[in-house]
């Protein structure tokens, strides 16, 4: 075990949100935004020493590691980065620090449940703190998918690969700062193209920050009023995070090479986007019909809506309602989730694409017995190995989400929130609780077992499931 390379790559993390903290902190405090700045410095001194005291203690030493090391790296990663990061929210004094480091849990993790530690209309800044932690979420998450999940073909087969993708296992975490560097560059670019599109839309700048960094990491919306709602923004800015939420959901790999004109026509090219494209396209157009059971004024916000349920964002565009929505339909669509290299959650597109692609081959040879049809993407076959592994990573999920419905319902959920809340915590797509439209979801999420319950389904929504079951097994770790 490489503890080494573990120790000094967490202690880089801890560095990173100590200067994050330290800059929200410093900046409201030269602009006199209201809030409680001392969290911020008490979260940046602890980190900064902290990921000091790891880097300082490990320099010198080559990075190595392997699988193993790279899974541990994650799950250590997203549990760790929130105790942190709860800081400034329970300095804020509206809650315990169990809520607070849920609320940094959800924001880190992009689920965007709304926020239970703070008064999200009495804290600007923590407002700002939770918008970027979400955002920094999602780019963490490209990266591990690029590094470590890669690394244990866990992305799926027949998804893009590019040079992004780790090719030496056994030095993984030599992989982690050159791959930072490339995934956060073209992430803050994109951001930015986005914050600007949504300003000509008509937003105003700190609604148009918060389209922006939500629609990239297809989390939650929590605007600087406190609302989760976007009944107040423009059309056009909406548009804006529409393609925001696009970009997030699809494979970052294949924008990186299309960035760098590797791939010419890349998008017109790549299966993958284009099935994934369509399947937000019909989101789109399921909620938009479902508004008024027709197009009905209003219908392009719907339509908003409905594509950020199939990227997993699930914004409150504040035309639909949940009395609109037909509550399986959009936990179906929030389950399947976007590309297994990208910012989105659920099971991922390309497992069911595949999956069907399967079970029609199966329905075929049952037709007709002799038939030696195979399941072919990109030009070639898929081994049966694979597909196999694909049912079991999906049986997998499910029997996660049924494990936390039980649990859910052990502490006084009803099976509507507790499905919907396993879904939306698995899935991380937090937002899909209020689209029961009553205050079960409220009443479950103030359980302090429902919390650990949600707080581990979003950390496994994170790592991937299959992951989760090889470390349980003594087998993984004797590799």
């Amino acid at each position: 075990m490489d503890a080494s390379s573990i120790a000094r790559t967490l202690g880089g993390v801890f560095v990173v949100l100590g200067l994050a903290a330290a800059a929200v902190g410093g900046g409201a405090t030269v602009f006199g935004i209201a809030g409680a700045h001392g969290g911020f410095y008490a979260a940046a001194g602890g980190a900064l020493f902290l990921g000091a005291a790891l880097r300082i203690a490990t320099a010198g030493r080559a990075p190595g590691g392997g699988v193993r090391e790279g899974l541990l790296f994650a799950f250590l990663a997203w549990a760790t980065a929130p105790l942190i990061a709860a800081v400034p929210f329970y300095a804020g004094g509206f809650s315990e620090f169990g809520a607070a480091y849920f609320d940094a849990l959800s924001a880190l993790t992009t689920t965007g449940f709304r926020p239970l530690s703070f008064a999200p209309a009495e804290a600007p800044v923590l407002i700002l703190w939770w918008n970027l932690m979400q955002w920094a979420g999602g780019g963490a998450t490209i990266v591990i998918a690029l590094v470590v999940l890669a690394a244990l073909d866990l992305t799926g087969p027949g998804v893009h690969r590019s040079a992004l993708f780790t090719l030496q296992s056994e030095r993984l975490f030599g992989r982690f700062g050159p791959v930072a560097r490339e995934v956060f560059t073209l992430y803050a670019a994109v951001t930015a193209v986005i914050f600007g599109l949504a300003l000509l839309g008509g937003a105003g700048a700190g609604d148009a920050f918060v389209i922006a960094t939500a629609s990239l990491a297809t989390g939650g919306v929590l605007l600087f009023d406190g609302q989760s709602t976007l009944t107040g923004v423009p059309l056009l800015a909406l548009f804006a995070g529409a393609a925001g939420l696009a970009f997030g959901a699809t494979n970052f790999a294949l924008h990186w090479d299309a960035a760098r004109g590797r791939l010419g026509a890349a998008y017109a090219k790549d299966p993958e986007t284009q099935s994934l494209i369509l399947f937000m396209l019909a989101g789109a157009v399921w909620a938009a019909v479902a508004h008024g059971g027709r197009f009905a004024a209003g219908w392009e916000r719907a339509a908003v809506e409905g594509l950020s349920v199939a990227a997993t964002g699930v914004w409150d565009t504040g035309v639909l309602g949940a009395a609109a929505v037909a509550l399986p339909i959009a936990v179906a669509f929030a389950l399947i989730g976007g590309s297994p290299v990208s910012t989105a959650g659920g099971v991922k597109f390309l497992r069911f694409f595949l999956l069907i692609r399967q079970a029609l081959v199966e329905l075929r040879r049952l037709a007709h017995p002799s038939s030696v049809a195979q399941v072919r993407y990109r030009d070639r076959v898929l081994p049966r190995r694979a597909l196999i592994g694909l049912l079991v990573y999906v049986i997998g999920y499910a029997g996660v989400i049924a494990v936390l419905m039980v649990a859910l319902g052990a502490v006084g959920g009803s099976f509507r929130a507790a499905a919907a809340g396993a879904v939306a915590a698995v899935a991380n797509a937090g937002p899909l609780i209020t689209l029961l439209g009553d205050e079960t979801a409220t009443r479950l999420r103030s359980e302090p077992g429902a919390l650990v319950a949600l707080s581990v389904g979003m950390v496994l929504g994170r790592v991937e499931v299959l992951a989760a079951f090889a470390m349980a097994t003594p087998a993984f770790w004797r590799r």
